[in-house]
């Protein structure tokens, strides 16, 4: 589930995406790769707000965390690092 906005001010535009995914997503979601990209080739900034369901699993019940993404990977530069 994914919802992306762009915002234009003066000085700047600026995508903000929110997106869920589940635990049993291995991967990052194919829509997501593509919206960093071409971010990126474009020069807007972005946000993503997740729920990645990855690192919390002994308060949401899960069995192993996530390894979805590495925390050094680019896609997680700007993770809030607990």
């Amino acid at each position: 589930m994914y919802a992306v906005a762009i915002l234009y001010t003066q000085e700047r535009r600026l995508v903000v995406a929110s997106v869920y995914m589940p635990e049993e997503d291995t991967l990052l979601p194919h829509d997501l790769v593509r919206l960093v990209n071409f971010c990126e080739k474009t020069g807007l900034d972005v946000v993503i707000g997740t729920d990645s369901n990855a690192h919390y699993q002994r308060v949401w019940g899960m069995e192993r965390p996530n390894e979805r993404v590495p925390r050094s990977s680019r896609q997680c530069s700007g993770c809030v690092r607990y």
